[in-house]
Parts: C-alpha cells; structure tokens; sequence
C-alpha cells in the first residue's frame, strides 16, 4: 500500500529543477521531436499487428479441427 509522506517545498523545488534539466539533456538529439509521443505510437501499432496475427493463427488453428 502506497503512504504519503511529506515533502518540504525546498525538496519539491529542488526535484522539479532536477527534472527540468533531465528533460532538456536528450533534446538536442531530436530537436522539435516527441520521442516519447512517437515511442509510444509504434508501441500500439506493434500491439495492432500482434493482436491481428494472434487472431489470424487462432482462426487457422480452429479450422484444423
């Protein structure tokens, strides 16, 4: 079970910054890029293309019988 735990403004501050600079440390790889965006799109597409060919192979599989 997660808890909450309290956090001091400074400490909150301090991580933001910390994130902020890890944002910006790739970015001159793939300057006005999404990586994460277009990551995530070829995800689905995969997922797609895996859920046809396992129904495609289910229904081969069926006329078997």
């Amino acid at each position: 079970m997660a808890h909450a735990t309290k956090v001091a403004r400074s400490e909150v501050e301090r991580r933001r910054a910390a994130a902020e600079r890890m944002r910006g440390m790739f970015s001159h790889l793939a300057p006005g890029r999404n990586l994460s965006d277009e990551l995530i799109a070829d995800r689905r597409a995969e997922a797609e293309t895996e859920t046809r060919e396992a129904a495609q192979e289910a229904g081969r599989l069926r006329g078997r019988r």
